[in-house]
């Protein structure tokens, strides 16, 4: 999976999409793991079928290669405004892992087929960014079949500064912790590494089992002592928009 071909669409979503997930100077780059995105739209003909035959090729080509694959997500919309048919995650343990395998794909025959396998099914952009934990409350009970994933990309509210949002994420582990049914959910933040001129501020996702789970979780923090002072201290610092996805792994932790 590799950027070959350009669109001014692409251009425009990765923009609006990295990421996934972005703190502003309180992010410590070297504890940071590091996430691979592909924005990417189908082209005629091809649907996710053939996204799902291209990670199997994938596999098969790595194995050829010796290429240790690393762990991969795959998102589809849910609800969502974007015209985005899908994203594709590779996640690394830090930039180190990044480049090595990078370097690695792009000097392998066998990879470089996988790259032109997906060029054949779809148009993608591509970007880094990296991503830390911010609230552990456990691991989600069913990561397959698909979870739904509740992303939000926020930009900074006029006036607000980078101090502001260390305060707001102290502010959120605080009352998350307190509040029943975030036993079995995580939180993520993370920084663009390779950010365009829209990218968002900072980006949070979270990962439910399934939209049930969400929106009972939703109205548990409506609904706490905790809750509204903490929307109302969120909606101060920053300006979001959100849009909610189906995720899947697609390919294991090795």
């Amino acid at each position: 999976m590799t950027t070959i071909r350009k669109s001014a669409l692409m251009r425009a979503f990765l923009t609006s999409i990295l990421f996934i997930m972005s703190t502003i100077g309180i992010t410590n780059l070297a504890n940071a793991d590091v996430r691979e995105v592909f924005v990417c739209n189908l082209l005629d003909g091809s649907d996710m079928d053939d996204v799902m035959a291209a990670r199997d090729f994938y596999l098969k080509q790595a194995a050829k290669a010796g290429y240790e694959t690393p762990e991969a997500f795959l998102w589809t919309p849910f609800k969502s405004f974007s015209e985005i048919d899908f994203l594709w995650f590779n996640n690394y343990a830090s930039m180190a892992e990044f480049g090595a395998l990078s370097d690695q794909a792009a000097a392998s025959s066998e990879m470089t087929a996988v790259f032109d396998r997906f060029n054949q099914i779809s148009e993608c952009r591509s970007g880094l960014s990296t991503r830390d934990l911010i609230f552990d409350g456990g691991e989600p009970a069913v990561p397959n079949p698909p979870a739904l994933i509740h992303s939000s990309g926020c930009n900074l509210q006029h006036g607000s500064r980078m101090d502001d949002l260390g305060d707001l994420t102290s502010h959120i582990k605080g009352v998350l912790g307190s509040v029943g049914g975030y036993e079995d959910y995580l939180l993520y933040q993370g920084t663009p590494v390779t950010p365009g001129p829209n990218t968002p501020d900072v980006r949070f996702y979270s990962v439910h089992d399934n939209a049930a789970d969400w929106a009972t979780r939703r109205e548990a923090l409506q609904g706490s002592t905790g809750g509204p002072g903490l929307l109302r201290h969120f909606n101060s610092v920053l300006d979001c928009t959100t849009s909610l996805w189906n995720g899947q792994r697609v390919v294991p932790a090795q």
